[in-house]
């Protein structure tokens, strides 16, 4: 039976995170001030059930409660680096791990919640450059124990958490320019092997056009089975994007010869492809007009006029009059960092003009706010580092 006390403050943190995410849909300064009060009281109830009683320490509760106040920071607070509030409930929840034992999380349920919280700690390390401490690599091995060796989210885990060591070691400065290039190849080669086996479940599915369009990049896109296997995979794709990137500047700092100026152009070539593969990802969720178009949940009157409005050539009048569940603005807004990371690209200029592009139509046609700032970023050419644009966004707070 539960805690009354843990109960409590799971209500509290569930109304925090449900009010924090209503403020981001709806820009309403009533609904973050209600929120921060909800997080607030959440805080003070589950400090008191833990000093009071033993048991709360070890009530999945508690830990729910934890990860669902890390989420409300990751909604409300975009700043990583400078506020150790991003953090900190994500290292309290490991905390309680730890003071409970991770072995114990057996139940079906309870063994989702510590998935949960290893994913979302793994994402914290990347984001504040810090490395994946000894204990989580013990959580990974006792989760990767209990899953199918198969499991792609898990395996895909395992690049993340070298990717995070290698950040924090670079933040350190404790690697010479010949081990940064070894690892970073190592890992690069690692991610791309990981992409290329793939079950059939995660496969996507490629059309090839005869005519660009404004919501297109190149004559082809890309169909992805759920939004969380495109985001997955844009993800790595990112990290092979800032790997490949990396190669070029160690390369560059070497002694030039013939042989590192083929190598300095093959990391460029992925740069490119990995760029175009992400922009390939974006019109299944984003072309309401065509590739996005069964994903629209239509107005009666759309309903009455589908026909009329299908001999429209630019398709205006159905942008006017057709609606965007939550769950197709979710898939939306899980583009904004991919393309944030696309745009990026130094080697790549022509994508950072069509990220820029869709990103403002993001903003507008689907009412995403982050979009329209991540396409000022684009634009300003300001040096902001890729993870503080995570932050910005909300990082895993809207996937959870």
């Amino acid at each position: 039976m539960q805690d009354p006390e843990a109960q409590n403050h799971l209500a509290l943190a569930i109304e925090a995170v449900s009010l924090a995410h209503f403020w981001y849909r709806s820009y309403s300064d009533t609904a973050l001030t209600t929120a921060t009060e909800r997080y607030v009281l959440a805080l003070r109830t589950m400090a008191k059930a833990l000093e009071s009683s033993r048991g709360a320490i070890h009530n999945t509760s508690s830990l729910l409660a934890s990860l669902l106040l890390d989420l409300f920071e990751k909604i409300t607070d975009s700043k990583p680096r400078s506020s150790k509030s991003w953090t900190s409930h994500i290292h309290g929840a490991l905390a309680l791990v730890q003071a409970r034992g991770f072995e114990q999380f057996r139940d079906a349920s309870e063994f989702r919640v510590l998935l949960r919280f290893s994913m979302n700690y793994i994402a914290s390390c990347m984001v504040s450059d810090l490395a994946v401490p000894d204990v989580m690599i013990a959580i990974r091995a006792y989760i990767g124990e209990r899953l199918n060796a198969q499991d792609c989210t898990n395996r895909m885990l395992e690049p993340i958490i070298r990717y995070a060591n290698l950040r924090s070691a670079i933040q350190r400065k404790v690697l010479s320019n010949g081990d940064l290039i070894r690892t970073s190849v190592e890992l690069d080669t690692e991610i791309q092997a990981l992409e290329l086996c793939m079950p059939s479940s995660w496969q996507y599915s490629t059309t090839v056009l005869e005519h660009k369009s404004d919501r297109k990049f190149d004559l082809h896109f890309d169909s992805y089975p759920h939004r969380n296997i495109c985001q997955a995979l844009n993800i790595l794709r990112f990290i092979r994007i800032l790997l490949n990137e990396s190669l070029v500047e160690y390369y560059s700092a070497l002694p030039m010869e013939e042989k590192l100026v083929a190598l300095i152009r093959t990391a460029q070539r992925n740069v490119e492809r990995l760029a175009g593969e992400i922009c390939a990802s974006v019109p299944q969720y984003v072309d309401c007009d065509d590739a996005a178009r069964q994903r629209l949940l239509p107005s009666k009157e759309l309903e009455t006029q589908d026909k009329k409005l299908d001999d429209v050539p630019d398709h205006h009048s159905r942008r006017g009059c057709h609606l965007h569940t939550p769950n197709h603005q979710a898939d939306v807004h899980s583009l904004i960092f991919p393309l944030y990371a696309a745009g990026r690209a130094k080697t790549f200029p022509e994508v950072r003009i069509w990220a820029i592009q869709q990103l403002h139509y993001m903003g507008s046609h689907f009412h995403l706010r982050n979009a329209e700032e991540v396409a000022q970023i684009l634009e300003q050419g300001t040096d902001v580092r890729p993870w503080e644009v995570y932050a910005l966004v909300g990082s895993y707070a809207f996937t959870a």
